[in-house]
């Protein structure tokens, strides 16, 4: 099939936008005029592409800019240009408009099909297929979309970049073994910042081909893994499947690591999806799944193993500002975790993205929200794509900023900081959450240094990051530990 493009404000879309379109003569004015060059093109292509071969045009349910596209106009358009094509792909917005982006390309704060009802407007209106876009990862809602009659075909993007092979996964009923899109926009920052796409649940993109000449396993090693977050799973995970043996030690009662925060989060959701699918992934395996088994360096060298993945994390960061032992003061984590301490108004310390989502969780939550942070601007460790999307989330919650402003104490319910001229501001707080960043746990990564012959660290005890550096560094270890 061949795709045209005419939605989005590019080319053919400004053609059939009022928006954009101003003409006078054949080509603007009513729909008929306005689709008259979108049906040039499409005529131009049915006589290369021949009579038997599908041609689909993506078309804008809605632009979502005063005097654009609206769902009526959409749907009169697709009858006139029905004769000429083979299927209509329904998305929404317009690139020019910097406010729509997330319209277009949803984040995880924007619920799943959200462009749903853009596409069911179109199939009330048209004979031919009619495709739906928008953040599709569940198989369980696809298959229920096209059950209703909403939408004949399911289109995904960002998802098969996660996992490509969920087709193939749907169709042998293990849609649990399905890795969901987080939506995270890494694969679209990446494009943006370094030239290639990065995935954060695949550590295969942007190194396809690379992969087909990586060697089999030279032995069967004896692999201890030490932790079992995302890069310890992941580490466990690929060992396994090179033929290893594997042994992964979590100490606490269950796997996610630093992910476990995410299942009290609604817009995190996904996230926590994650570990669920990896433990999917695991129990598939041949991997032995200690929990409750917290790991020393004379325990570790006695088991005599080949390779040790260390993946022990990080802790939360604790600066040197007065007050943080008050019983008011929580940690994010625990904010998330126990919601009840949390009071009416809340002062976040750090406004990286911890700080940030923990801000937007707690506003969504009916919270009044300050974000205090040192440096100039919020959400500085968010990739390319992201830093428009919390700057949106921040406005639409009402959370408040305090940027270039250094907490300096905490007492009487209050957090006393220096703004950025250097004088001294307060702001009240029922409860104050730290969210300072992370210390790799170094000394005790490090501490397992001669436990075997080879041993490997991997995740936050490296360097705090986020689940793409995770899994990444994860599979690297358990594939290249030959």
């Amino acid at each position: 099939m061949v795709q045209v493009h005419g939605a989005h404000g590019w080319l053919i879309s400004q053609f059939l936008s009022p928006n954009i379109n101003k003409r006078t003569d054949e080509y603007g004015g009513s729909a008929e005029n306005r689709c008259r060059f979108p049906i040039m093109v499409l005529k131009a292509i049915r006589a290369a592409v021949g009579p038997q071969f599908p041609i689909s045009l993506r078309i804008n349910g809605w632009d979502g800019v005063e005097g654009g596209l609206e769902v009526e106009d959409s749907k009169a358009i697709c009858k006139v240009l029905e004769p000429y094509v083979d299927a209509f792909h329904v998305s929404a917005s317009v690139h020019y408009e910097a406010l729509l982006q997330d319209l277009m390309q949803s984040p995880i704060y924007t619920p799943r099909g959200h462009l749903l009802k853009y596409a069911a407007a179109v199939k009330e209106a048209v004979s031919k297929p009619v495709i739906t876009i928008g953040g599709h990862s569940d198989l369980a809602a696809m298959e229920e979309i096209v059950a209703s009659g909403k939408a004949d075909v399911i289109a995904m993007g960002r998802q098969l970049l996660a996992d490509p092979y969920l087709p193939k996964k749907g169709q042998a009923g293990r849609a649990d073994e399905v890795r969901q899109c987080l939506r995270c926009a890494n694969c679209q920052s990446g494009r943006f910042t370094f030239g290639a796409a990065r995935c954060s649940l695949n550590p295969l993109i942007g190194r396809e081909y690379e992969s087909d000449f990586w060697p089999p396993a030279k032995e069967k090693r004896k692999v201890l893994v030490i932790g079992g977050g995302p890069g310890g799973m992941e580490a466990a995970i690929t060992a396994a499947r090179r033929g290893h043996e594997v042994t992964l030690c979590e100490a606490s009662d269950a796997l996610g690591g630093a992910l476990k925060f995410a299942q009290y989060v609604d817009f995190k959701a996904d996230l926590y999806r994650l570990v669920d699918t990896m433990k999917r992934e695991l129990s598939l395996l041949p991997v032995e799944v200690k929990l409750n088994t917290a790991v020393t360096p004379e325990t570790a060298k006695a088991g005599n193993y080949d390779v040790v993945i260390v993946a022990v994390g990080a802790d939360d960061l604790r600066p040197p500002i007065p007050g943080l032992d008050q019983p008011y003061v929580l940690s994010a984590t625990e904010a998330h975790q126990k919601l009840e301490q949390v009071g009416e108004k809340v002062v976040v310390i750090g406004g990286g993205m911890v700080g940030c989502e923990t801000a937007l969780d707690l506003a969504g939550q009916g919270r009044d929200v300050t974000i205090v942070e040192m440096a100039p601007r919020v959400s500085g460790d968010a990739n390319f794509r992201y830093v428009r999307t919390i700057a949106m989330e921040i406005k639409k919650r009402g959370v408040k900023t305090a940027v270039s402003t250094r907490c300096t104490g905490v007492g009487d319910h209050m957090a006393q900081a220096v703004d950025a001229s250097g004088g001294e501001v307060s702001f009240s707080a029922d409860t104050v959450v730290l969210a300072a960043g992370m210390k790799a746990r170094t000394e005790l990564a490090y501490s397992f240094r001669e436990c075997a012959p080879q041993v490997i660290q991997v995740g936050n005890c490296i360097r705090p990051g986020q689940v793409k550096e995770a899994v990444r560094s994860g599979f690297d270890a358990g594939m290249f530990m030959d």
